[in-house]
């Protein structure tokens, strides 16, 4: 039995545009199928007539939680920053339905534990799923590194590193996230394990010389 069907939309998938009916059982897309193919007994019945369905959106570039800092809500000119709620909700209302914020990956003790302590500001605080990039530097420790894998079992599998921590001079004074540059041992090492793990690799790629 479905746990939810939505009937008579206009539904947007990869493959195309049409008018199908759509199956969904606990929080999964089970089935898009023509008008009546589907079984008309689920929990919940959603007339989508004259309306367009489309697959919830993921951000995958969120700074959230990472941007909540002492002076974050005054942030640039004036213009405060959105923590979890106000973000997730800004989200929802475009129909995106998951954010992807950024953490420091702990140093010693569980790597996990550690991420899901930094994004304690999410929970019973947004409207969407959320999830992090994990952020490698070179601060964080070789064991860390080889660590990566408890991540990934964890559920964190994607992983944020900068080729620079360095700042265009008119951006020094106003910036609140600071930039942890990682070094080529380090990025090597990362790569090794992110490979071996199935895992991704965001960079955020500048030269020292082309940001000053």
């Amino acid at each position: 039995m479905l746990d939810m069907l939505i009937q008579g939309g206009r539904v947007v998938t990869p493959a195309g545009v049409g008018d199908w009916d759509v199956g969904v059982v606990g929080e999964k897309i089970v089935s898009v199928a023509f008008p009546g193919v589907l079984p008309a007994a689920a929990t919940q019945v959603i007339d989508a007539r004259g309306k367009i369905v489309v697959p919830g959106g993921i951000e995958t570039h969120a700074h959230a939680v990472a941007n909540v800092q002492p002076g974050a809500r005054t942030l640039v000119a004036g213009v405060p920053n959105a923590g979890p709620l106000e973000h997730s909700l800004g989200a929802i209302w475009g129909g995106t339905t998951t954010v992807i914020d950024f953490a420091p990956v702990p140093h010693a003790g569980d790597l996990a534990q550690g991420i899901h302590d930094y994004l304690a500001p999410w929970r019973g605080q947004a409207y969407t799923d959320y999830s992090t990039h994990c952020i490698y530097s070179n601060r964080t420790p070789p064991d860390a590194i080889a660590r990566y894998h408890e991540l990934v079992e964890a559920g964190f599998p994607s992983v944020k590193i900068f080729t620079t921590d360095i700042r265009p001079p008119e951006g020094r004074q106003t910036s609140l996230t600071p930039i942890a540059k990682i070094d080529t041992g380090r990025l090597e090492d990362l790569m090794r394990q992110v490979a071996r793990h199935g895992g991704v690799l965001a960079v955020h790629g500048e030269d020292d010389e082309l940001v000053m």
